[in-house]
């Protein structure tokens, strides 16, 4: 079943600590994106066929690093499903290494906090989540013209489970999907 999961994925992202380098998630051909993650060695990622290599970027300070894949995580979703799952068949290779890249700040950024989500509680600000990461990258770069986080990112419908997910309890408030 793990097997035809991987085989199914449009992105695989795994941690060198749990799978090795050698692991056959390495080989999966499924995935249009396989990202593995190699902590403070940074990561590697396979787009159409090709290895890259990514630096990572230097924690500004390290508290906890709970969370800190999830961050990734997030970053490469919030980039790469702007246009849903059709959308991720047309995303060109800049798209994918802009997305890496975020993933990798964010990551560094909420080692900075204690707790998964303790970027997200510690700064209530999006302007200054976006101050953060591109002081981190030096006050330019990819960062620099665009609005890296925000509440304009339009809402797009994923995939159906994620559609179906939304839905009415008791107080009328819509929960947003998992």
């Amino acid at each position: 079943m793990f097997e035809r999961a991987v085989d199914a994925c449009d992105i695989l992202k795994f941690s060198n600590e749990r799978f090795s380098r050698d692991s056959e998630l390495s080989q999966a051909r499924g995935p249009l994106l396989v990202v593995r993650t190699m902590g403070a060695d940074g990561l590697q990622a396979r787009w159409k066929g090709r290895w890259s290599s990514f630096e990572p970027f230097v924690a500004p300070r390290v508290v906890d690093t709970a969370g800190a894949g999830d961050w990734c995580s997030v970053a490469l979703l919030h980039v790469l499903a702007q246009k849903g799952a059709q959308g991720f068949g047309m995303v060109r290779k800049t798209d994918v290494e802009r997305a890496l890249r975020l993933g990798q700040a964010l990551a560094a950024l909420s080692c900075g906090f204690e707790g998964a989500r303790g970027l997200m509680s510690a700064i209530s600000s999006i302007d200054r989540v976006n101050r953060m990461l591109r002081n981190m990258v030096g006050g330019g770069g990819i960062f620099d013209d665009v609005e890296v986080i925000g509440a304009r990112t339009p809402k797009v419908e994923i995939c159906k489970l994620c559609s179906d997910a939304a839905r009415t309890v008791g107080s009328g408030r819509r929960t947003r999907p998992a």
